[in-house]
This record gives structure tokens, sequence and C-alpha cells, in this order.
């Protein structure tokens, strides 16, 4: 469960942890990794459109990926209101 430590995990945060050389290193990969993975997918729905087809699922998951920004949004600023 999040935010309740366990016996397994340590009793300190992602959030309270230094943030050093190494962990930099490591969200730089992820973010390369993501920005690819981005680059592929846009490249291949901007083809897709090209020739006119539209798959059902692309059209969910477009639709999907908003509502969860959307909620994403929202629950950010439920936050900085309530001071969390």
């Amino acid at each position: 469960m999040i935010g309740v430590p366990s016996r397994h995990s340590p009793r300190t945060s992602q959030a309270q942890r230094p943030l050093t050389a190494d962990r930099v290193a490591k969200r730089l990969k992820l973010a390369e990794l993501r920005l690819v993975l981005h680059a592929w997918g846009m490249g291949d729905k901007h083809s897709f459109e090209a020739r006119g087809t539209q798959m059902w699922w692309s059209v969910a998951l477009y639709w999907i990926c908003w509502l969860a920004l959307a909620g994403l949004a929202l629950y950010a600023i439920a936050r900085a209101l309530n001071g969390g």
C-alpha cells in the first residue's frame, strides 16, 4: 500500500531520500526511454491518420489518456487547496 511502511520497505519515502547522481541518471534514462516510445507511437499514429485509418482502440486510449490527465490535474489542485 502506498504511504504505509512495511517490513520490506525503508521507513523513508522516495521524496525524503537525498537526490544523488545515481538517482538522477536513472531518472534521465527513464525519461529518454519514454521520449523514444512517445516519438515512435506518435509516428505510428500520424502514419495511420495519413492513410485514413483510425482504430477504435486508438481513439479509446486517446480519450482515456486525456481523462487521466484531467483527473491528475484535479487531484493536484485539490491537494494544493487543502495544503497538502
